[in-house]
């Protein structure tokens, strides 16, 4: 870590820092969202079908968001851009907390989202930036996202021994936090991306790499976001462990996704991410089949450990995947999160009503679908690097 400090220059070290507190930020609100979940339900009274709605308007504002934070520098430049999309988390818990009225509930969902699109999109821009297109960096930033996942499970343990609405409690504090990091951004000296001024350059929608890395992520995705958003549920309706044990189950999931990403900071500088991508995506194949079928807590454990190791690189491999497309063209990165982030729209909809329908377990069996596509173009992905 101070290898990847010590060539930054002091106010780029600010902007990195204030980029690592938005994604610990990010990361408490964006788990929040799912462990809570199964206590926002039983206090407004929703069903499997309207939470699962309620996790994709989440991730229909993160995809907004990362669309148009691309083209909003443009007009405003990249600073004000990200101050202000980042403000929409605060906004959003706070909404939450103020009716249960399903419609409104979405619009505060929606809003939330948009914290998390505007935050990996300038995050990982300006990383990329600044590390020439080594992933070190963008694991190191992500890793600050499972840092801040890790501690929301205990947040919310904390907030519930103060009464029965504690989830609500623990809303007030995401929603502060947010707060927070929105004022670190206003000192801080962030240019706007180079070739960012003019007319936007689509020719990355030819490029067979773009194409490739936003197939393989928008698998990805579709597991990832339905794992957020049910991975709680999953572990307190099945009946193998309290609701209690759950949140300290999806505490360990975090805990190895953020070993995985300083382990995965390390190996992307020993491994092609062809390669890196490939081992992540067996992995998952293997912890969840794992997850899905043992009724066996220590069995449990040991999937949820293996799962969240293998999931831990996905994300930032896959970007450091496409670098080069992302570095050449400014307004991709928006575009490759809108594609590959529609997977997160739908799939935890349609993990809700098959589990409305017939059980959590159930539903998410559906998650081998995206896992199997996941696998084809990794090895699409693993072809193509070896020719190139």
């Amino acid at each position: 870590m101070n290898g990847l400090f010590s060539s930054l220059s002091r106010p780029n070290r600010y902007v990195v820092s204030v980029i690592l507190l938005n994604l610990f930020s990010l990361g408490i609100g964006g788990i929040l969202i799912g462990a809570f979940l199964p206590m926002m339900r039983a206090d407004y009274g929703l069903n499997y079908s309207v939470s699962g709605f309620l996790v994709s308007a989440f991730n229909i504002g993160t995809i907004v968001s990362g669309l148009i934070a691309g083209f909003l520098p443009i007009f405003f430049g990249r600073k004000h851009s990200f101050l202000v999309l980042s403000l929409t988390e605060a906004i959003g818990f706070a909404l939450m907390l103020l009716t249960r009225q399903p419609a409104v509930l979405f619009l505060a969902f929606l809003i939330a989202g948009m914290a998390r699109g505007a935050g990996t999109n300038y995050g990982n821009s300006v990383a990329n930036e600044l590390s020439s297109d080594n992933s070190s960096l963008l694991n190191l930033i992500n890793a600050m996202f499972a840092l801040g996942a890790l501690v929301c499970p205990f947040l919310l343990l904390g907030c519930n021994q103060f009464g029965p609405h504690g989830w609500k409690l623990a809303a007030v504090f995401a929603a502060v936090l947010g707060l927070l990091s929105t004022l670190s951004m206003v000192p801080m000296q962030l240019g706007d991306a180079p070739a960012q001024s003019g007319s936007p350059d689509f020719g990355f929608l030819r490029d067979r790499l773009f194409w490739i890395t936003v197939a393989l992520v928008f698998s990805y995705m579709c597991v990832e976001s339905s794992i957020i958003g049910w991975i709680v549920s999953f572990f307190s309706d099945t009946g193998v462990t309290s609701e209690s044990f759950s949140l300290l189950l999806n505490g360990l999931l975090w805990l190895a996704i953020l070993l995985g990403r300083f382990l995965c900071t390390g190996l992307s500088a020993r491994m092609t991410t062809a390669r890196l991508l490939l081992i992540l995506t067996l992995g998952m194949i293997v912890f969840f089949a794992l997850l899905l079928v043992t009724h066996s807590v220590p069995l449990m454990i040991l999937a949820t450990l293996g799962f969240g190791l293998s999931v831990s690189g996905m994300y930032a491999t896959g970007l450091g995947n496409g670098g080069r497309v992302f570095n050449r063209y400014p307004v991709a990165l928006g575009f490759f999160m809108m594609f590959s982030g529609l997977g997160g729209i739908f799939f935890p909809s349609i993990v809700g009503t098959v589990a409305d329908l017939t059980n959590i377990r159930t539903g998410m069996l559906l998650l081998f679908l995206p896992l199997a596509l996941q696998l084809i173009f990794v090895l699409i992905n693993w072809n193509l690097s070896k020719r190139d």
